[in-house]
């Protein structure tokens, strides 16, 4: 059992079977008092220097998420698919975010210690917004679609308030190495971006 703040309040209890090359977790709990649960047994089986998740159900407030992969290894890969998450899941991760919405859409990406990666992502986020210590964001709703294809990458985004188009934005990215992390890859690569916004100061 975990429990404890780390941007939101969260009380988590989690039963595991570890044997040399597997792993079977069951866990529920909640996040800011909203309920999260595993909807089925998570499966790990060990494969070569990482471990193996077969797709795994998750419910957090209303929003569900599927994930499977490959976590470690040579060629570390996700394929991931959520409807309605609360974008307040993040503050597990990155305290005090405090982002919020819902999303929903799937995100892919296959990467590989050396050589080039691939991904894909098509997410939409209804009524995104960050609260900071005194403000909060007007909410928007944003479109986002992606693609990692070995030495390049790409992105487009809409935003609408209101059921109108506030802004647009796209970028590319050219010449990616093939070594290294990838954020340090896609941090050292040369980009081209686009953006127009035509919205509220406070957006």
């Amino acid at each position: 059992a975990f429990a404890g703040s780390r941007g939101r309040i969260f009380d988590l209890q989690t039963v595991a079977q570890i044997s040399p090359n597997a792993m079977q977790i069951v866990g529920s709990g909640s996040i800011d008092r909203k309920p999260i649960r595993l909807t089925e047994t998570a499966r790990l089986v060990r494969e070569g220097d990482g471990w193996r998740l077969a797709p795994t159900g998750l419910e957090f407030a209303g929003g569900t998420a599927r994930v499977s992969g490959l976590l470690g290894g040579a060629t570390p890969e996700i394929e991931a698919n959520v409807a309605r998450m609360p974008m307040t899941i993040l503050d597990i991760f990155y305290p005090r975010l405090g982002m919020g919405g819902v999303a929903s859409g799937n995100l892919s990406y296959r990467f590989p210690k050396s050589g080039a990666p691939s991904g894909k992502a098509d997410m939409k986020i209804r009524g995104l917004s960050r609260a900071g210590l005194v403000l909060t964001s007007q909410p928007v709703d944003v479109a986002v679609a992606g693609v990692l294809n070995g030495s390049s990458a790409g992105a487009r985004m809409i935003a609408q308030s209101g059921g109108k188009e506030i802004g647009r934005a796209q970028m590319r990215l050219s010449g990616i190495a093939t070594q290294g992390e990838l954020f340090d890859r896609l941090a050292k690569a040369p980009l081209a971006a686009q953006l127009r916004f035509n919205g509220a100061a406070g957006t």
